[in-house]
């Protein structure tokens, strides 16, 4: 049985590669990570606030703009789907490969799609609530950890009941 009751599984022997770790569910998910006690390395667009995550992060452990173009977006998130099962054919049985693949999340990113109306637009989800960074990153400490050894090549939508509202 998996315990998802909010503590970290162990990871000391894993490895993280986050991309956009420089914030919000990046960002989140690095931290899950080095809780467990995994090796992580985060990469995002713009260096000073990846030096700054970095910075925040080592602090921790020891004690997507508005105006990017919608379709080339969506477009880019379908490849990454196809990437991950390929990259689980081709690197298994020593690497698993798993995506996630969040809708609307409480991150700076994503303030213009529910800073108008939040309460209305969580009514949409069948959990009837926006999901957070620490939403997401808990599923990818799972992901990552033994409790899903037999998991490689699936992306996992983190979308509180979105797609099976059909919305």
């Amino acid at each position: 049985m998996t315990d998802i009751t909010g503590s970290s599984p162990d990871l000391r022997d894993r490895a993280g590669l986050v991309t956009g770790g420089s914030r919000g569910i990046g960002y989140a998910i690095a931290a899950e990570l080095l809780r467990g006690g995994a090796s992580v390395v985060i990469t995002a667009r713009k260096p000073e606030e990846l030096a700054a995550a970095v910075d925040r992060l080592v602090g921790e452990a020891a004690g997507g703009e508005k105006e990017r173009v919608i379709g080339a977006y969506g477009a880019s998130k379908a490849a990454l789907i196809r990437l991950t099962a390929e990259l689980a054919a081709e690197l298994g049985p020593g690497i698993r490969v798993n995506a996630v693949a969040p809708v609307v999340v409480k991150t700076r990113f994503a303030t213009a799609l529910y800073e108008h109306d939040e309460p209305g637009v969580a009514a949409a989800y069948p959990l009837k609530r926006l999901g957070t960074p620490e939403d997401v990153a808990a599923v990818v400490g799972f992901l990552v950890s033994p409790a899903a050894s037999w998991v490689t090549g699936e992306t996992i939508a983190v979308d509180g009941g979105a797609l099976a509202s059909g919305r």
